[in-house]
């Protein structure tokens, strides 16, 4: 994605990091654009999140910051994420 139009939003995926340190990441922040209603659809591609796809409808949990952290998928869309690893 090169460009983000003024509707999107930066969603926070927890991630599980393992004992060999894998995802090299405890976060990913994923491009999504606000429902309105405590729902998010997600507008790109996971790196490391599993079990998510783009186009996927996510509810959110707001922090005192106003962070937005991802909670339960509502409506998974008909995409699929693929990781190719060499």
């Amino acid at each position: 994605m090169t460009s983000v139009r003024d509707d999107h939003v930066k969603v926070h995926v927890r991630l599980e990091v393992d004992e060999e340190g894998w995802p090299p990441a405890s976060v990913e922040s994923l491009w999504a654009v606000d429902l309105g209603d405590g729902t998010v659809r997600l507008d790109n591609t996971p790196w490391f999140v599993r079990g998510v796809a783009s186009d996927d409808i996510i509810r959110v949990d707001v922090d005192e910051e106003g962070a937005r952290w991802a909670g339960e998928t509502v409506r998974a869309s008909e995409n699929c994420t693929i990781r190719l690893a060499s």
